[in-house]
């Protein structure tokens, strides 16, 4: 596998290859849930390899204008 770009980047692409349980058919009672397991596995590489301790501080670093950081913001959401 080639990379290109960053190794961030790059982490956060292979998630979309980890083998997630499919969705129960039945509907289970209560709040649905509103993110998908993979964002939040998304968001949790990206602040464990940036070391962003709050969610106020993952999204002012994907907010940011740099291009790196914009292609997290990309590939993340």
């Amino acid at each position: 596998m080639i990379i290109s770009g960053s190794l961030l980047v790059s982490f956060v692409k292979l998630i979309d290859c980890v083998p997630l349980p499919p969705e129960p058919a039945k509907r289970k009672r209560g709040r649905q849930p509103t993110y998908t397991d993979c964002l939040m596995l998304k968001a949790l590489v990206v602040m464990i390899i940036r070391r962003l301790y709050t969610a106020w501080s993952l999204l002012a670093f994907l907010q940011q204008p740099r291009s790196g950081r914009r292609s997290v913001a990309r590939v993340v959401g």
